[in-house]
């Protein structure tokens, strides 16, 4: 499922579709551009929302393995990752997809930050820590693998995992859905379509 926002036209648009004979190619032409232009604006208020929006801080554990500081997602400016992941699409005149799409059947990691996942604490990963919180109480030991990468990129300050922790949770962070709900896109949508309307009468009065 693609991490996403989708506007779609009313039902009296939908009968403008189909009353679209003559005159069709001329509006479906001006909606069209229209259209692809909401996509654009969609992707830049996404990314505004990336950029600035409000979110749980970042654990210490993920301050120190991603660098930066402790604000979630503001990592991910132009080009990271996620920032450049947005993007549009158009699926017919009438619809245009914003967000990312899904390029994995396995997993979906825009979705995960967006809705925010708790992740199964497996007996390979108890030891990981483990062996990390070891390697601070022995430092002769000798790491190597995921382990080292970790104890470079973090070293020292690692704790067991308690017996009781059996799940680690990554909080949601849904930037488009606050992103829709702001609203400004519906308004700008219902604006450059209207827009698109008359610039098509206007051309199909001059023929």
């Amino acid at each position: 499922m693609p991490t996403s926002a989708k506007i779609k036209l009313s039902k009296d648009w939908k009968r403008l579709e189909k009353a679209m004979d003559k005159n069709g190619p001329t509006i479906r032409k001006h909606i069209r551009r229209a259209t692809a232009f909401i996509g654009k604006k969609g992707e830049a208020i996404i990314r505004d929302e990336i950029a600035n929006g409000s979110y749980e801080p970042n654990r210490p554990l993920t301050v120190a393995l991603k660098g930066g500081k402790n604000e979630p997602l503001k990592g991910d400016r132009p080009g990271a990752p996620l920032f450049k992941s947005i993007t549009s699409k158009i699926i017919n005149d009438f619809t245009v997809f914003i967000g990312i799409l899904q390029t994995s059947n396995n997993y979906n990691i825009a979705l995960t930050i967006h809705e925010g996942v708790a992740v199964k604490v497996t007996e390979k990963m108890r030891g990981l820590f483990y062996i990390l919180w070891l390697k601070e109480q022995r430092p002769s030991i000798e790491l190597t693998g995921r382990a080292k990468e970790l104890w470079d990129k973090m070293p020292g300050g690692w704790l067991p995992l308690k017996a009781s922790t059996t799940a680690i949770d990554i909080p949601s962070r849904p930037f488009i859905k606050n992103a829709w709900n702001k609203g400004g896109l519906q308004k700008l949508a219902s604006k450059f379509w209207d827009s698109a309307l008359k610039a098509a009468f206007k051309e199909m009065g001059q023929k």
